[in-house]
């Protein structure tokens, strides 16, 4: 299947969102209880069902996320230096850094790389089970270092903030739901064919409800309410990140399927909890607001030219 083909569903139900806010359909009220509902129901039921019922056991990870790890690190190493280069102050410095780095890998990562997965017509149940291990260990970083680059960037430790992140990482509906299903795995026990239906039928609405709401999340501006920070953020969070990602990929010895995935998870535009954290850490949560608007309409463009080149890539 080529790229047009792979990319155009995951385009027209982002549209579909976007035309459905303009129409009224779909208002901030709907929007933030969908997301709601996917973020404790609906993704929660899927992470649990698809790592409960991994076919071979528990996949390793690790070079995955040791590529992740690095390639933000660089992103992060790099954005510094480009953040001297146009004249930030420490809150926006904190801001720009993390915009570029942190994806949104549930709600549009994931989607999209279960997208890609299906659309290419092989056995993808090894690949779809990394995917799903990923997510914990993924979400736990970016929180982490997320915190240390708002604070650090800005030249400020709260121990109040370490508190607050590890309390916010214990309830998390994701990483919880994810621990569950391998926790379940270990027991060796099946359940019953309604439950496990019911979960697979929620499992079902993660991917089109999660890329609507990114479409109708989506308030367009006019160009000139961006300025250049925020265009070079949104920029490097959705080019410079994933070919980082890409590099340290090949550099561990990744496998063809394992490195398209990571960069299609890399290459997911600023998620929005980078906004919640800059808002607490007194970062420049504008800037953030912006990067995460301008972001999802890059990516839209760059996971177009992303998946056709990767399909013609010899790995």
């Amino acid at each position: 299947m080529g790229p047009i083909a792979i990319v155009a569903p995951i385009f027209l139900l982002i549209g579909l969102g976007m035309l459905a806010r303009r129409l009224g359909i779909l208002d901030d009220p709907t929007v933030k209880k969908t997301n709601a509902l996917l973020y404790w129901l609906c993704l929660p039921a899927l992470l649990f069902f698809k790592t409960y019922r991994l076919p071979f056991g528990v996949p390793d990870v690790g070079p995955a996320l040791g590529a992740l790890v690095l390639g933000s690190l660089a992103s992060v190493v790099l954005g510094f230096v480009l953040s001297w280069g146009i004249n930030l102050t420490p809150p926006g410095r904190a801001a720009f850094l993390q915009a570029g780095f942190r994806g949104n890998l549930a709600f549009v990562g994931l989607p999209v790389a279960l997208f890609y997965l299906r659309s290419t017509g092989q056995d993808t149940a090894g690949a779809e089970g990394k995917i799903y291990l990923l997510l914990a260990p993924g979400i736990i970083f970016y929180n982490l270092f997320g915190v240390v680059i708002l604070m650090s960037a800005q030249l400020r430790f709260q121990a109040k903030a370490w508190g607050r992140m590890g309390l916010e990482l214990g309830k998390n509906p994701l990483v919880l739901s994810i621990l569950a299903g391998l926790l379940y795995q270990k027991t060796g026990l099946g359940l019953w064919d309604f439950l496990d239906r019911t979960l697979e039928t929620l499992s079902g609405a993660v991917l089109p409800l999660a890329l609507i709401g990114v479409g109708a999340s989506a308030k367009l501006l006019g160009f000139s309410s961006y300025r250049l920070p925020e265009v070079v953020a949104a920029l490097t969070k959705v080019t410079l990140t994933p070919l980082l990602g890409f590099g340290f990929a090949l550099w561990l010895g990744l496998g063809g399927m394992e490195t398209r995935i990571l960069v299609i998870l890399m290459m997911a535009p600023t998620a929005p909890a980078a906004f919640i954290l800059s808002q607490q850490l007194k970062a420049d949560a504008e800037l953030t607001a912006k990067v995460l608007v301008l972001s999802v309409l890059f990516s839209l463009g760059a996971y177009g030219i992303a998946l056709g080149l990767l399909e013609q890539w010899p790995l």
